[in-house]
């Protein structure tokens, strides 16, 4: 969360670093420089860890035969998204802006 906020928020946002993209490299400490590319196969832990932990989609058994949908929003207010598996497409949408949590599940 700690490089979402410092260095990809200010990407997306209207502001002195907004690109209308994302930069292609970045420095292990999350800054932009060339040592490190989060849009590579090799640095895209970060799409995983979303997935696994803010949209909560987590298998349960080898080739999400089970799975479990425990998500962990923290301060983020709605997050919605896909993971593919051998047995399809599992959407999560979840909203947590109003007074409840909501949340739909597509299997």
């Amino acid at each position: 969360f700690d490089i979402l906020d410092a260095v990809w928020s200010p990407m997306a946002q209207p502001g002195p670093y907004f690109t209308g993209t994302f930069w292609e490299s970045e420095r292990p400490n999350g800054y932009p420089g060339a040592s490190t590319s989060m849009a590579h196969a090799w640095s895209a832990g970060i799409a995983a860890l979303l997935s696994k932990y803010v949209l909560g989609i987590r298998p349960t058994a080898a080739g999400y035969s089970s799975w479990s949908i425990r998500p962990q929003p923290g301060n983020i207010k709605w997050a919605a998204g896909r993971v593919g598996t051998s047995h399809g497409i599992m959407s999560v949408n979840w909203n947590n802006s109003d007074a409840e949590f909501k949340i739909a599940v597509t299997v």
